[in-house]
């Protein structure tokens, strides 16, 4: 007897595990930007709506210095792994 699985062809692309690796890092690099575009907007946020409350403003500014930081790690990895080839 046939099932399914034995009816649907295989295929394998040159070089599939290096591709897929790539793709790995684009979609995990796209989900970071996602994930700091929405930190910087909260941040932005609690500081603009709290002129009255110094301790959401601090929130909001912490906010924004670990946006920066992850930023900057960011730039730095990406400089030695270009580097290091």
């Amino acid at each position: 007897t046939l099932s399914l699985h034995d009816a649907l062809p295989i295929f394998k692309l040159k070089d599939q595990d290096k591709l897929l690796d790539r793709l790995e890092k684009i979609v995990n690099r796209v989900i970071l930007a996602i994930i700091l575009a929405a930190l910087i907007m909260s941040s932005s946020l609690l500081v603009q709506g709290s002129a009255s409350h110094p301790a959401i403003y601090n929130i909001g500014v912490l906010g924004y210095l670990l946006a920066a930081i992850v930023v900057i790690i960011l730039i730095i990895s990406e400089l030695h792994r270009h580097f290091k080839k």
